[in-house]
């Protein structure tokens, strides 16, 4: 490869909803910040394809060079923590395409929670728990060791996650319009937010052949936000997904056979980053119930941080 800037790397951190690229310098020692930023559209090749999700990422990056005024060319490395890449193929995959882009001289595809522990950790290692439209745990040892728990996907997993916790919303709701439960704040919060005027209205806008799965797990706010104010079904809601959270945490300590107190959990995505009560709940949930506290929380905002330090090398 010609021409590579050997001062400057690439992050790009893709997920089900969006792609965000950081172009930042190659030196380990600079800070890790972008000396520009870009943005593309979904980026999970199992949910949109490998070839929707290069174009994702593809405008992600030209973004970030457009942002710091440069014309986009071949820099030292990239990291891609790309959301799906969790099978080998899929990651071998977009391996393949991003080195045939000629995006870098050195190319690393690493699953999405890799990024989250080398932005939430000081060592790298740990356990990352992300939340977003989708959930799941991820582990990564002092020697190598991964370890993943959840993220079976909506139709039958992603407890705790955004999707799920919306799905839970619409079950409050309709059950309190027939009258099998009591009244919620959810009912008004749930159709206001989604523009609806009456409940009945909820099935030929979401019981589509495609679900809007976004849609749904935006409900969470309405979640969350009825929580703050006290209704009790929301309380309920929010804190049944704390624990089904918790587990997750649990699940990838014991298979890591790390003893409570001596690991770091780094804390992602849309639900998380946005609810400090229920980012509580979750460590209250392994503190007071399951007695599986980590040592140190950290709230990760920006992983694709991460993927700079990744792609430094």
């Amino acid at each position: 490869m010609t021409n590579t800037n050997r001062s400057l790397v690439l992050g790009v951190d893709g997920g089900g909803t969006k792609t965000l690229a950081w172009l930042a310098l190659a030196d380990p020692a600079a800070p890790v910040s972008p000396l520009g930023q870009g943005t593309g559209g979904p980026s999970n090749p199992r949910a949109v394809g490998v070839d929707a999700a290069g174009q994702s990422v593809r405008a992600a990056i030209e973004g970030a060079f457009e942002d710091a005024g440069l014309t986009p060319q071949p820099v030292a490395g990239i990291c891609l923590a790309i959301a799906g890449t969790g099978v080998p193929e899929m990651q071998k995959a977009i391996q393949r395409w991003c080195t045939d882009q000629q995006f870098a001289r050195r190319v690393e595809v690493v699953h999405d929670a890799h990024a989250v522990l080398q932005a939430g950790t000081v060592t790298g290692f740990g356990i990352a728990l992300i939340a977003g439209t989708g959930s799941f745990a991820f582990g990564l040892s002092p020697d190598g060791v991964a370890t993943r728990v959840g993220g079976w996907g909506y139709v039958f997993g992603d407890e705790g996650s955004g999707y799920a916790v919306g799905v839970e919303a619409l079950r409050a709701v309709t059950k309190a319009a027939d009258g099998r439960c009591g009244p919620t704040t959810l009912s008004q919060a749930v159709l206001q937010h989604l523009g609806l005027t009456d409940v009945a209205d909820l099935v030929p806008t979401l019981c589509k052949p495609a679900p809007p799965r976004d849609g749904i797990a935006s409900l969470a706010t309405c979640v969350t936000a009825c929580a703050r104010k006290g209704d009790p079904t929301a309380q309920r809601i929010l804190d049944d997904a704390a624990g089904h959270m918790a587990d997750l945490v649990i699940a990838v300590g014991r298979r890591m056979d790390v003893e409570p107190h001596r690991y770091t959990l780094a804390m992602a995505g849309g639900l998380l980053a946005g609810c400090q009560p229920y980012r509580q709940r979750i460590v209250r949930h392994l503190t007071e119930g399951r007695r599986y506290p980590p040592r140190f929380v950290s709230l990760v905002l920006r992983p694709v941080a991460g993927a700079i330090r990744i792609a430094r090398g």
